[in-house]
């Protein structure tokens, strides 16, 4: 007899199951007629129910991806027909009455590099200037040091079309690449873009004279990514520095695992963002990471496995 649960539901609506159901109802005289009685008789390979509880959660989380990508795409649609039609009225306005000689032609006026066009460092720079002004916005730049920083890098580069060039490994802190985040400061520096300054807590985010000119150059970011970078930060903003590290964790353990090929449950991925992190997160109860975990599925940040494989630490841990 066939039960319906989440698991049979998502049969019944596979190519597979709904090939059963119009089998089972035909009829001799070539008409359809499917009762309850025809579809309790459908039968098909029954896993383990903790497996048909991974299997739903990867299709729902699978699902969630795929709506994200669509209205990235509507997005996308909207904005360039909005710039079609600008362009059109601005070419109609214009008195173009003959092509002009190549001696009139004057040379282009200089515009602000897009961050596409930017290194590795450089458009890391940009992400930690745009973080630090919404936490400024927010009143809570006093929260936005190293830790913040790198957890949210970790973020934008998995789930942003933003590469970031980092190889995080698994430091106590969560996910961090320090030479990485280093030459990204170091060239903030040089440029009188920012710094961090060293406190008695951590380390402190300072503007310095050009800062504003970063923010200016970075707002070319096309609309959909800006979005979603201006997300993921509002999602850090209320955050203490433990509770980052908390998500953070989280977000990349999940990650690792499904790169591996794997399905976990909420169980897996605690003891894999915990007990096989690194001994320090041992220091955090266990409660704290079943919340964080139940936050982040709050969020539109689910893991899907196309963030970097956070490796086994091989580095110089970031002074925190």
């Amino acid at each position: 007899m066939l039960e319906v649960t989440p698991y049979t539901a998502l049969y019944l609506n596979s190519p597979d199951g709904i090939g059963e159901m119009k089998r089972l109802a035909i009829t001799s005289a070539g008409l359809f007629s499917l009762s309850v009685g025809k579809i309790r008789k459908i039968s098909f390979p029954l896993p383990p129910l903790a497996e048909q509880h991974r299997i739903v959660a990867k299709v729902d989380a699978l699902m969630a991806l795929c709506d994200k990508l669509e209205a990235s795409l509507y997005t996308a649609d909207g904005i360039r027909g909005h710039l079609r039609d600008a362009l059109l009225a601005e070419a109609l306005s214009l008195n173009i009455a003959r092509v002009p000689n190549p001696s009139e032609v004057q040379a282009p006026t200089q515009v602000a590099v897009a961050p596409g066009a930017l290194d590795h460092k450089e458009r890391t720079a940009i992400v930690l200037a745009f973080a630090y002004e919404r936490h400024r916005l927010a009143s809570r730049d006093r929260t936005f040091g190293h830790v913040k920083a790198q957890k949210i890098l970790h973020i934008v580069e998995a789930e942003t079309d933003l590469d970031l060039g980092r190889t995080p490994i698994k430091d106590a802190a969560g996910p961090n690449d320090f030479p990485h985040m280093l030459a990204a400061e170091d060239w903030a520096t040089k440029n009188q873009y920012f710094r961090f300054e060293k406190t008695e807590n951590g380390y402190r985010f300072h503007r310095l004279v050009n800062f504003d000119q970063l923010v200016r150059g970075g707002s070319q970011i096309d609309p959909v990514t800006r979005s979603r970078l201006d997300q993921i930060i509002d999602l850090f903003v209320p955050m203490d520095m433990e509770r980052a590290e908390i998500v953070a964790t989280i977000y990349a353990a999940w990650n690792n695992l499904l790169i591996e090929g794997k399905y976990p449950n909420d169980d897996e991925i605690i003891r894999a963002s915990r007990e096989d992190w690194h001994p320090n997160k041992m220091k955090i109860p266990r409660d704290r990471f079943v919340r964080g975990l139940q936050l982040l599925k709050g969020t539109d940040f689910i893991p899907s496995g196309r963030g970097r494989l956070v490796r086994e630490a091989n580095q110089t841990r970031l002074p925190f």
